[in-house]
């Protein structure tokens, strides 16, 4: 199996990489509700999701939203145009 597959006469085996779970609930438990909020990441479609069937309320989204870096651009034109 180094090489990912296994034939056979039936057919062939594949060793493919499993996706890791993460159990929310143990890292805080363990590393503490501070690493989370330092090194967690939201997905905002999922959170979407979750304000749409009311499990969330609305306001959730702008009382704990950090705008972190915001970009601007300037465009430097003639007095004519």
């Amino acid at each position: 199996m180094k090489e990912g597959s296994l034939k056979t006469e039936v057919g062939s085996i594949s060793k493919i990489p499993n996706k890791p779970i993460w159990d929310i609930y143990s890292i805080e438990k363990y590393f503490g509700s501070e690493f989370l909020c330092e090194f967690g990441e939201v997905n905002l479609t999922k959170l979407q999701e979750w304000i749409q069937i009311r499990a969330l309320p609305k306001n959730i989204l702008t009382s704990h939203q950090v705008v972190k870096d915001v970009r601007l651009d300037f465009v430097v034109m003639s007095f004519t145009k």
